[in-house]
């Protein structure tokens, strides 16, 4: 008797510890990247890039993920062009591009210098897509070609 006590008391200890610690986890659940980042899908010339989070700027490659804080800089006579779900951002030449917020609903880009084409395809009823420039910042409402 005493055996199968200890047993069921092994048992239910092994579950509270998991059930107090399974809101923790759901927290944690929070704090994943989110499901969509940007594809740099093409670059020509000299183009950099600088990770959130870092002071040293790369060469920039074809097909690397890019989210929140990501900067990227077009040097004279360079290009590079970015998607993001069924949006394409290019960048011109001396063109200074970061991503101020990139979620699954929330798609907030920087420009600090020169000029990017973006073409938004679909814009979905709970999705924001916002472009700030050195003199304005503008929420795209529709589908369509932004210079």
């Amino acid at each position: 008797m005493r055996k199968n006590t200890l047993k069921w008391m092994c048992l239910l200890s092994v579950a509270l510890a998991f059930a107090l610690s399974y809101p923790s986890r759901a927290a944690a659940d929070d704090d994943d990247p989110p499901s969509r980042v940007a594809r740099l899908a093409f670059t020509r010339g000299a183009v950099s890039f600088q990770p959130a989070g870092t002071d040293d700027w790369v060469d920039a490659t074809v097909n690397r993920p890019m989210t929140t804080g990501d900067k990227i800089w077009s040097d004279q006579g360079s290009r590079a062009a970015l998607h993001i779900g069924s949006a394409s951002i290019h960048l011109s030449e001396n063109t200074g591009f970061s991503f101020l917020n990139l979620t699954d609903n929330v798609t907030q880009l920087q420009v600090t210098a020169g000029t990017i084409r973006v073409r938004v395809k679909r814009l979905g009823d709970d999705e924001n897509f916002e472009i700030d420039t050195p003199n304005l910042a503008f929420s795209v409402l529709r589908s369509g070609i932004y210079k």
